[in-house]
């Protein structure tokens, strides 16, 4: 069977339908049979994610602090539940799995511990 995945990632739809036998892809939640409303709140917790991405160091990206990661995750849970209510309703043959299950939320926060490196592109060693 087929599952549709909510998971997010940096600067992609947080849905991928993962066929039996091929490749998973990313997919616009407006694409699929559910409610504008559920899609658009999809489409917009994806956002925040997206918004902790660090473009000037990406090891930083993250949520300012555990209790926001929390809530972001609890949301997502919450949106995968109305996603599979919603997908069960519209008749498709697909299993409905949250890739963020079982994460703790301090996995999701920016760790500033360590200094960024200092090499001529920002990334690389001095």
């Amino acid at each position: 069977m087929t599952v549709l995945r909510l998971a997010a990632e940096f600067l992609c739809w947080p849905l991928w339908v993962e066929p039996e036998d091929d490749i998973a892809h990313n997919t616009e939640p407006a694409s699929l049979p559910i409610s504008r409303t559920l899609a658009q709140a999809i489409a917009d917790w994806g956002d925040a994610y997206d918004l902790t991405l660090d473009q000037d160091y990406p090891p930083w990206s993250g949520f300012p602090d555990e209790p926001t990661a929390a809530l972001w995750l609890q949301r997502g849970a919450e949106l995968a539940c109305g996603l599979e209510q919603e997908i069960a309703r519209s008749g498709l043959p697909y299993t409905v799995s949250y890739g963020h299950a079982g994460c703790l939320p301090s996995a999701f926060v920016r760790e500033h511990s360590l200094p960024a490196p200092e090499g001529p592109d920002g990334f690389g060693p001095r």
